[in-house]
């Protein structure tokens, strides 16, 4: 049974964590908040075009500034990351403005849990496997 005032908690050698991290204000290091392409629907009604287009990594090749930076790359990283965390709701990243297009990806998330740990989702990978970078 695990509580709020144990420092780590398993069962008994699995184990969930996070990471806190103290951000600057926005004032001090602006930041922007940015779509994932691939962002789930979460509709009964239809799909987004990642979910029924294998090809859509194409269409995203083309856009800027998925087509003149490593931003695809790190996109690509970012789901490897969330694979491996169990994380199907990656609807933005951000980004620091001061470093423009060539800065990193802020993977920030509210951490309410990690996914089930005997389910890989493997449609959390569809960066890299549509795209094959």
């Amino acid at each position: 049974m695990c509580k709020t005032e144990y420092a780590v908690c398993g069962n008994p050698h699995l184990l969930e964590g996070s990471l806190s991290a103290f951000l600057p204000s926005l004032n001090l290091a602006p930041r922007l908040s940015i779509p994932n392409p691939w962002i789930r629907s979460y509709s009964f009604d239809g799909k987004e075009e990642w979910e029924v287009n294998p090809l859509y990594c194409n269409t995203v090749r083309e856009i800027y500034p998925y087509s003149n930076s490593n931003r695809l790359l790190n996109i690509v990283d970012m789901a490897i990351f969330d694979f491996l965390i169990g994380n199907m709701d990656r609807h933005h990243y951000e980004m620091f403005t001061k470093f423009g297009d060539d800065g990193f990806l802020l993977h920030l998330d509210n951490a309410r849990g990690f996914g089930r740990h005997s389910h890989d989702e493997i449609s959390i990978l569809a960066p890299l496997s549509q795209c094959c970078v």
